[in-house]
């Protein structure tokens, strides 16, 4: 069987801080703040991601609920191509 990269497929793994969709303004700034900082850090950048081969991104709210939504559907598409799910 092909792997992704052999049929030219990209993978965007995702890994982030998830909280209930009716979270105070308060509480949204307190997670969303820190994970901006990090992103821009760029001790982050080389110690971090650039050893893993990890490309640097932030997507917070509906920005990253559009993604996911586009991502979800690429993923079962593909999965589907493949055979492994129905």
């Amino acid at each position: 069987m092909p792997t992704f990269s052999e049929q030219e497929i990209t993978h965007s793994p995702f890994s982030g801080v998830t909280a209930p969709v009716n979270i105070s303004d308060e509480a949204k700034a307190y997670l969303v703040e820190p994970m901006t900082d990090l992103n821009y850090n760029a001790a982050w950048k080389t110690q971090n991601l650039a050893p893993n081969s990890v490309s640097p991104g932030l997507l917070t709210g509906t920005e990253f609920g559009t993604y996911f939504v586009e991502a979800k559907a690429v993923y079962c598409e593909t999965l589907k191509e493949v055979g492994l799910i129905n």
